[in-house]
């Protein structure tokens, strides 16, 4: 069979191209069924972000943006910020996407983001308090789909987890008036303000800070075709399939900060040895255990939603679809503290650049002015 009769048969007799492989437990791409496709998280991609990243999983691309502004804090939670979380899917990600009214997916993404986020505590909105009742942040989080080939919410949750988790929020300086401004700026506030004869006293100072994420929710796409599960299906598979599961599993990233060293050490250690910490959430021991919940990596299941199709799974289904999943999710937490940490030791780098170019120019200053004076006495 030639390229051009493999191609017709793919389109027009899907059933009989996919049987073969399938029976090998195989996909047409090469990956294994129960194979998710590789990762790649870049951070800071978006120059004029307060925070971002770039996440491809196989063809999927998602870019995620933060933006942070003081707000007033509500009345009913006077010690709690906001997170605001917005998914455009443009008619340049997807052919199926059409310029007009916004798909119902991005809402979909946009709502399911924003329930996953904060019903896990990933987020503590009172994290974000400035002063009570006075000012909180609030983060804009945006994103955007530059290519879709299926899984779209997987890739979403990790490129504004990605985001959030190297969001620094700024120094700020709380004036006399109630103000608040960035710590930056102040002064040329303050300056201003002599001029017409009316100072700005700082009140208070609030130093800047890395939002601490309180959990790690990864989301995995397990689709139903041919009796079989699909793991991170293509939008082909998804096609094909007879129904969408996303398996959401929150992970525990504070093994990170406990550690301290990185995945290589303080949350390799938990992974390689499979001995973390149990931690569930009103789930059963049964649902748990099967579907590899607290006993290999301290991840407790968050909610398991049907995207679409007429699959009904069984109890025992279901366990399977959540075991594939927490197996490939483990791989995409390793990524994602890779990429942290390789970004921590980058801003490190930096640093220490700066300040031996900022002792460089001291010593330059010193030896001209040391030169000065030997002429001046000659």
């Amino acid at each position: 069979m030639d390229l051009l009769d493999a191609d017709a048969l793919r389109r027009l007799y899907p059933e009989a191209f996919w049987a073969p492989f399938l029976a090998e437990g195989m996909r047409p791409d090469g990956r294994p069924i129960g194979q998710a496709r590789g990762v790649s998280i870049g951070l800071g991609t978006v120059t004029n972000a307060d925070a971002s990243a770039l996440v491809k999983l196989g063809d999927t691309a998602m870019v995620a943006a933060i933006k942070v502004e003081v707000m007033v804090p509500s009345e009913d939670q006077p010690t709690a910020g906001a997170l605001l979380v917005s998914c455009d899917l443009p008619p340049i990600c997807s052919p199926e996407v059409r310029p007009g009214r916004p798909p119902d997916m991005a809402h979909t993404i946009s709502h399911h983001l924003t329930s996953v986020l904060t019903s896990t505590a990933c987020v503590d909105l009172t994290h974000l308090c400035i002063v009570p009742g006075k000012a909180a942040w609030a983060i804009w989080l945006d994103i955007v789909c530059i290519d879709a080939d299926a899984a779209l919410f997987d890739a979403a949750l990790l490129a504004a987890l990605a985001a959030l988790s190297s969001l620094t929020l700024p120094t700020v300086d709380v004036v006399a008036n109630g103000k608040v401004f960035l710590h930056a700026q102040q002064d040329a506030h303050a300056d201003g303000a002599h001029g017409e004869g009316d100072g700005l006293v700082v009140e208070q100072t609030v130093e800047g800070k890395r939002l601490e994420l309180q959990a790690l929710p990864l989301a995995q796409t397990v689709c139903m075709y041919g009796g079989h599960l699909l793991v991170d299906p293509t939008a082909e598979e998804e096609r094909l399939g007879s129904g969408s599961n996303n398996v959401i599993i929150a992970m525990d990233m504070m093994a990170r900060a406990r550690g301290g060293e990185g995945p290589g050490k303080g949350m390799g250690e938990e992974e390689k040895g499979g001995e973390g910490k149990e931690r569930r959430k009103g789930g059963s021991g049964k649902g748990g255990g099967k579907g590899g919940g607290g006993e290999e990596g301290g991840e407790e299941l968050v909610l398991v939603f049907k995207a679409g199709g007429s699959a009904r799974l069984t109890g025992a289904g279901m366990q399977d679809c959540i075991a594939a999943a927490a197996v490939n999710l483990r791989e995409r937490r390793t990524a994602l503290l890779r990429a942290l940490d390789e970004a921590e030791r980058g801003e490190e780098e930096e640093e220490e650049e700066e300040e031996e170019e900022e002792e460089g120019e001291e010593e330059g200053e010193e030896g001209g002015e040391g030169e000065e004076g030997e002429e001046m006495e000659s």
